[in-house]
């Protein structure tokens, strides 16, 4: 994306499941973004997980895993607070993620 410093955007959410939706705007962001980082909310506080958090980051790292530029990663300090302390931690200058408005998808970064 950039000739000087590389661009890192987050993609955080609970991926509670893994849905074709999450994985279609993360490739997007890989595609535009020099390096993806997904930060996996470890105790979600909208619901109760059905899968633990070891097992979301490995369903995202097998079904990602042809993508060099996307990282997968779970860490209390940074993804269970608010989203813009992990930006700040990270360097990261962007956020991906859908919203869905009236049965529609759309991704906002």
């Amino acid at each position: 994306m950039s000739d000087s410093a590389p661009v890192t955007a987050i993609c955080p959410g609970s991926y509670d499941p893994v849905t074709n939706g999450h994985l279609d705007i993360i490739t997007r962001a890989a595609g535009i973004f020099d390096r993806v980082v997904v930060g996996v909310v470890r105790d979600p506080q909208h619901k109760k997980a059905m899968f633990t958090v070891e097992e979301r980051v490995q369903f995202l790292r097998d079904a990602l895993a042809g993508h060099d530029n996307i990282e997968v990663e779970s860490s209390p300090s940074s993804w269970s607070s608010l989203r813009a302390h992990g930006v700040r931690r990270r360097w990261s200058r962007a956020f991906a993620r859908s919203q869905t408005s009236s049965g529609s998808s759309r991704c906002i970064i």
